[in-house]
């Protein structure tokens, strides 16, 4: 029970660790391709976007060819409703990485966390606890602090 519990922190430490990479990589590489002063000037941010997407799916399917991971089963309205949200976040973030720096990026999608927990309250009706609001004001106080220096 030991070993198993050991072995599943690993792989999970291992995943979080391939996830924050990628992410990074994915960052760096869309800037190279977008930025047209010191990059490629790249204008297509959708195509990025359809790109993006591709390699995921690809990368799903060849996981789970593996046996690495199981199949989940998903209501088709579901998939259809994160399909329409995950393309226009993705999208809009590729715009994004278009025409500002990664430092402003990156704050931009941190901004998201707070933005979302204020939907869920408004929309859903969902109650957050103190300490989630204490979390939720430490990112944005964060946000502001680099924005300003961002700005300067």
């Amino acid at each position: 029970m030991g070993s198993t519990k050991a072995c599943n922190r690993i792989s999970d430490g291992l995943a979080w660790a391939l996830n924050v990479s990628t992410s990074v990589v994915i960052v760096f590489a869309n800037k190279v391709l977008l930025d047209s002063k010191t990059g490629h000037g790249f204008k297509f941010a959708t195509t990025l976007c359809g790109l993006h997407f591709m390699a995921c799916a690809s990368s799903i399917w060849l996981v789970q060819m593996l046996g690495l991971a199981k199949r989940a089963y998903i209501p088709w309205a579901d998939v259809l409703r994160f399909a329409v949200v995950a393309n226009i976040s993705i999208a809009s973030l590729n715009l994004s990485l278009l025409v500002n720096s990664v430092g402003f990026y990156q704050v931009a999608k941190l901004l998201i966390i707070p933005c979302v927990c204020f939907m869920e309250i408004v929309l859903l009706k969902k109650r957050i606890t103190l300490p989630e609001a204490l979390s939720i004001l430490l990112v944005v106080a964060g946000v502001a602090v680099v924005t300003v220096t961002e700005v300067q």
